[in-house]
């Protein structure tokens, strides 16, 4: 080891990986170097030189892009953004403030396969009012609040919705029950970079659909009828066509994040409210707990994208 590295051998600046999402892990294997994208009270927003993004945290819950950080948070009081880190032997390192993170111990993570089948659409739907009933007093925050409220029947004060908006949700709806590629894709086009933040309100409904799409395939009709047969678009198919949007439309973030949704992987929160919805287990105070955790909206417009994929016909 040259040199330049020697700072790592100061045990103080060491700080251990607990987990390390299956895409993180990727990203570290193939990359060398990169730069601090962004930083929060939460984490460091690491890109490298793949345009993969990697996000190192203190918090406890697991994601494909996630580093989880454990026994330590002195590493937060300091200034990383616009900082370039090494990817060396071991972990990501950062030469400025000798800091390393390491991830040789870390357990790869990634969202097991369902355990349970999908139920009929009748409970799914029952399941989905009710978490939307408990996030209710948070609907307002999402500019899609309108659409949630109107199919599930909740009464809610929400902000009127842009109609270009609402048309391409109503645009992915449609074409999701007929498994019209086109149909979804105009959709899609008018969601994607909508709304403010690094991954907008309109990026987390596509997300959304997206995981619900690949985590449960043909879930929109499987158990809708008894021995119905599973149809409809694949999530694969989709986000071969979403990607060049996406790449003009939308943040780096993001289209990491649409990426892995489309593999069937997501925040841990994400994936067991879905679970929730979709078997009962967890159950719905869990499931809307989790999904309320998940950014100011971003939960509540993910569960969006969520019902379009499995709310069944």
């Amino acid at each position: 080891m040259s040199d330049r590295y020697a700072p790592v051998n100061n045990p103080d600046n060491h700080y251990l990986a607990a987990y390390i999402g299956v895409s993180a892990g990727k990203s570290l294997l193939v990359n060398r170097s990169g730069v601090v994208l962004g930083q929060t009270s939460r984490g460091l927003f690491l890109r490298v030189e793949t345009e993969n993004l990697v996000f190192v945290t203190l918090e406890p819950f697991r994601g494909p892009l996630t580093i989880n950080i454990e026994g330590g948070d002195s590493w937060l009081e300091a200034d990383y953004r616009g900082l370039p880190f090494e990817i060396i032997e071991g972990g990501v390192y950062f030469p400025q403030h000798g800091t390393l993170f390491k991830v040789d111990q870390a357990e790869s993570w990634q969202p097991p396969l369902p355990t349970a089948s999908p139920d009929p659409a009748l409970l799914r739907r029952g399941r989905i009012a009710a978490v939307v009933e408990k996030l209710r007093p948070r609907l307002s925050s999402s500019p899609f609040c309108e659409y949630l409220a109107r199919l599930t029947g909740i009464q809610a004060a929400c902000p009127q919705t842009n109609r270009l908006q609402m048309d391409g949700i109503e645009k992915v709806d449609r074409g999701l029950k007929v498994a019209d590629v086109a149909q979804v894709i105009t959709g899609v086009r008018a969601l994607l970079g909508y709304g403010p933040g690094l991954t907008p309100s309109g990026d987390d409904v596509v997300a959304g659909m997206l995981l619900g799409l690949s985590r449960y395939p043909g879930g929109r009709y499987s158990g809708s009828k008894p021995g119905s047969i599973p149809t409809g678009l694949s999530a694969e198919e989709l986000i071969q066509k979403i990607n060049p949007i996406a790449a003009q439309a939308t943040t780096l973030l993001s289209r990491n994040i649409l990426a892995n949704a489309a593999c069937g992987w997501a925040d841990e929160r994400l994936i067991y409210s879905l679970d929730g919805i979709m078997a009962g287990v967890p159950d719905v105070d869990t499931c809307a707990s989790y999904l309320a955790m998940w950014g100011s909206s971003s939960g509540i417009d993910s569960l969006i994208g969520m019902t379009l994929a499995v709310w069944g016909d």
